[in-house]
């Protein structure tokens, strides 16, 4: 019976993997660079627009009293109803140089109190809004299933249970989803912030590169080879000090990035449903924000070791760096090249989709990859319901 490596064994790959400089240096370059593009990002994020303080301020004010806060949105509507019926009447009798006046700002002199009440109810209204916008996609699913009744699909196809999965799903959601009006921040601008994974692919790639191209290039490959269980419980020892060394780097980036945009923007409630947010609006799944981020953790630790592991075993036919760099950058460019095409199911299926994660939750897509493939059924199963 095979044994598997011990504990020591794996420690010491882990050392031995660790143990470049190289690698460290490159790592802190790597996670510098991400961590100045991530401050460059919230910056960007807090120049337009109304200061997050500001609506910050505003949601607290209308949690103490809602009734107080929509009688003064009432009046201001109503105040800006009369200005506009002023000012077209003093248009009409020819006084083109009349200037209606604008009321005293309550909350803040550089901001109207009218902007700042905006930002409750477009949310507000919003939340209201999705069932029936979830809505609008059951009955689209219900139309595209009598259009292709009409057209003599038989109900066994794809396309067919394509639609009834849609319809399962988006009513479950319609009768699940609670959304909780707050002063959602943070958490939109840090899931759409996908230039991380760029840098965690080259730490990734240098990992990988060095796992067994490391002995080879030293000449210890044969010794290892003619050691006993030196092809097998090194190799998975390799494997393992692998997986941990590629986790640890993929944590490192992720709660970095994590911590810019929390200092940077702060977050809004974790508890909250990821429909709260526009890109996951048209989400069938059913999970906090805080559960959300907990996925994305998992996707990118899986994403990152089969990408580290792919590097490597390239590293056993390729003796060259260069060229281990280049098998790894060529796996890379491939997976970007699906993940920008419009709309296919290989845009689904490669590692920078999977690596980013939301592409995958913004709505339902079942990806069928036998009609990827050889194009058996129309790639409109892989299509939106909307």
């Amino acid at each position: 019976m095979r044994q598997r490596p011990s504990m020591k064994l794996i420690g010491y790959e882990l050392e031995k993997l660790l143990g470049a400089r190289f690698l460290w240096i490159f790592f802190a370059v790597m996670l510098a660079a991400n961590t100045s593009l991530a401050i460059y990002t919230c910056y960007r994020t807090t120049s337009f627009g109304i200061s997050p303080d500001k609506i910050k301020y505003i949601f607290g004010l209308y949690r103490e009293n809602p009734d107080k806060i929509d009688a003064y949105h009432a009046e201001l509507l109503e105040f800006q109803q009369e200005q506009s019926r002023l000012f077209h009447e003093a248009i009409a009798s020819g006084n083109y140089d009349y200037t209606p006046p604008q009321p005293t700002n309550k909350y803040f002199e550089d901001v109207s109190d009218l902007l700042l009440l905006d930002e409750i109810y477009r949310r507000r209204d919003e939340i209201y809004s999705y069932p029936s916008d979830i809505q609008n996609v059951i009955d689209h699913a219900y139309a595209n299933i009598a259009e292709f009744e009409a057209m003599g699909i038989p109900p066994d196809a794809y396309t067919y249970r394509y639609q009834y999965r849609i319809i399962e799903l988006y009513k479950k959601a319609q009768s699940s989803v609670r959304m909780g009006l707050e002063y959602t921040r943070g958490w939109g601008e840090y899931f759409d912030y996908e230039a991380v994974n760029i840098f965690i692919f080259a730490a990734v790639l240098m990992l990988g590169s060095v796992a067994f191209a490391q002995d080879k290039n030293l000449g210890l490959l044969p010794i290892v080879r003619v050691s006993r269980h030196g092809r097998a419980k090194t190799a998975v020892a390799k494997l393992a000090a692998l997986t941990v060394a590629t986790s640890f780097v993929t944590l490192a980036f992720t709660f970095t990035t994590f911590a810019v945009f929390g200092l940077c923007l702060g977050f809004s409630s974790g508890v909250n449903a990821i429909q709260v947010f526009t890109q996951f609006r048209y989400s069938p799944y059913i999970l906090t924000v805080g559960e959300y981020f907990a996925v994305t953790v998992a996707f990118k630790l899986a994403t990152y070791s089969l990408f580290a592991v792919l590097v490597a075993a390239s590293s056993i036919f390729i003796g060259s760096y260069p060229l281990i760099y280049a098998f790894g950058t060529l796996v890379f460019v491939i997976s970007f090249f699906f993940y920008t095409l419009p709309e296919s199911p290989l845009k689904y299926i490669n590692l920078v989709t999977t690596a980013a994660v939301t592409p995958l939750f913004e709505r339902y897509r079942a990806i069928n990859i036998f009609s990827a493939v050889v194009g058996y059924e129309p790639l409109i199963c892989a299509l939106y319901a909307t």
